[in-house]
């Protein structure tokens, strides 16, 4: 008499399909926390991109405006110095209450503050640039 030692194939497929299950419940992807990463790494790119439109803006000679250019419509930003420095998307489905070009001079100070309001599937944010010497910053509502 022949020992059988083993499984069959019926039962190694049976018990991958329940650990495939078990697995596929235990960590549940999360669509907006995805969105929520999404959000933070845009801002953080956006407050890089402010800070550097500033200290190109102290960088040039008195003669030349830095710009940071924000397009509603093409769901865009841009740097502008002479001729566009760096052109930013942000995504389609984000909301910019309307278009706007902030100044910066020659000492990096914003020559006409405003707030932004730019709208996520998330939450609603408002990109601030301060009257002053001060960095422009973020704020959710």
């Amino acid at each position: 008499m022949i020992a059988k030692n083993g499984f069959t194939l019926l039962e190694i497929l049976v018990v991958l399909s329940i650990l495939s299950v078990l697995i596929l419940l235990s960590t549940p992807f999360n669509a907006n926390m995805l969105e929520a990463k999404r959000e933070n790494e845009f801002f953080k790119l956006l407050k890089s991109d402010m800070l550097y439109a500033q200290s190109l803006a102290s960088a040039t000679d008195s003669d030349v405006l830095v710009s940071m250019s924000f397009d509603a419509e093409n769901n865009r930003y841009s740097i502008i110095r002479d001729r566009t420095v760096q052109k930013r998307s942000f995504p389609d489905d984000w909301i910019l209450d309307q278009d706007y070009i902030f100044y910066f001079n020659q000492k990096g100070t914003v020559l006409n503050p405003y707030t932004l309001n730019l709208k996520t599937s998330n939450a609603r944010y408002q990109i601030v640039f301060p009257f002053g010497k001060g960095r422009g910053y973020i704020e959710e509502k």
